[in-house]
């Protein structure tokens, strides 16, 4: 079944009429050319998530020419081989396979039926996120080593990218808030395509300091789990980098920060299900501990407590019943200069 089946934008046997609407929605596109063949056909599908999208098309044989703008790609295979181009400089894309696109101008051919997803975000946020991971590399010399001897290994950005689709595809009803969801889902996309891009590399701080660190982040969770916020906001109320913050939630916490931050609203979610005299909504109480979707909260709550809100809210079992992560969140202990205790 082709991704992004709910979100449908054009679909066509008429290749005259394809070219011009792609070049009219995409201005990065400077040309879209169709290689005749008996039976031509396109489906396209997109899914805008504020600045960012994800489009999924499947089309029969055709080019695709780019042109510099300020947007980043990433490209993955899904049925069929497709082949970027740069002047003299070629790479084929396999199904699943993923890679950064080229930036500059550029060309995609599809030599064959095929079909392929591409996440694309503004080059400024991408910019941003690799500078709070302390990346090594630019973007411009990330995306100028494309044609290198092979290309970055994208994994995780690919599983997150999935998650995203499966989401909006399975059941749109649960969402909440899609405003938000789109907002959570647009960063988590552009951290897990960061994390990618970055190099490792080691972090130089004094253990004392890094506990500082880590001590004003879970103040700034606690503070502010309800809310939509960026990581890099976290990591700047923290006083250090991302990559620095990520660190420290590894080795203190056995955590990250997404995982930690869905541990501190899953726990604040169960105390309102158990204690809900006012007898709210399963869903008010998501939304209001920091969900937008409704059916991602209910599975995060069964994978935490092995029941449902439901069971939470009836009383049935016992709402007491004691998780996993409530441990590890309740009882950490940070050592703390004393100038942070006054």
């Amino acid at each position: 079944m082709s991704p992004l089946r709910r979100f449908q934008s054009l679909k066509s046997s008429d290749p005259e009429f394809v070219a011009n609407e792609v070049r009219s929605r995409y201005s990065d596109i400077q040309s879209f050319t169709v290689h005749v063949c008996d039976a031509w056909s396109a489906d396209e599908r997109y899914l805008s998530l504020g600045a960012s999208g994800v489009v999924a098309v499947s089309a029969s044989p055709h080019s695709l020419a780019y042109g510099p703008s300020g947007n980043v790609r990433v490209m993955v295979g899904a049925e069929g081989p497709f082949t970027m181009r740069r002047g003299a400089e070629a790479r084929e894309f396999r199904p699943h396979s993923a890679g950064l696109a080229p930036g500059g101008e550029s060309h995609c051919d599809f030599d064959a039926p095929s079909s392929a997803i591409i996440f694309h975000c503004p080059g400024a946020e991408l910019r941003e996120t690799l500078e709070q991971l302390e990346g090594r590399l630019s973007i411009d010399e990330l995306q100028n080593g494309f044609f290198g001897s092979g290309m970055l290994p994208l994994r995780s950005f690919q599983l997150q990218l999935t998650a995203t689709i499966r989401a909006f595809d399975e059941n749109p009803a649960a969402l909440i808030s899609a405003h938000r969801f789109k907002a959570a889902q647009q960063e988590l996309l552009t951290l897990a395509l960061a994390q990618c891009l970055t190099a490792r590399s080691g972090v130089s701080r004094s253990p004392m300091g890094r506990s500082v660190f880590l001590a004003r982040a879970l103040d700034y969770i606690q503070a502010h789990y309800a809310q939509d916020f960026r990581w890099s906001t976290l990591a700047s109320a923290a006083g250090c980098s991302l990559r620095t913050l990520q660190s420290l939630f590894r080795s203190e916490l056995d955590a990250t920060p997404t995982s930690y931050l869905t541990s501190v609203r899953l726990r604040e979610a169960r105390r309102r299900l158990g204690d809900n005299e006012q007898q709210a909504s399963v869903a008010s109480i998501a939304l209001q501990t920091g969900f937008a979707h409704l059916g991602e909260f209910a599975r995060a709550y069964h994978r935490e407590f092995n029941e449902s809100p439901a069971q939470t809210a009836s009383g049935s079992p016992d709402a007491s019943t004691f998780s996993r992560s409530t441990a590890s969140v309740a009882t950490v202990q940070i050592p703390l200069p004393a100038e942070h205790l006054r």
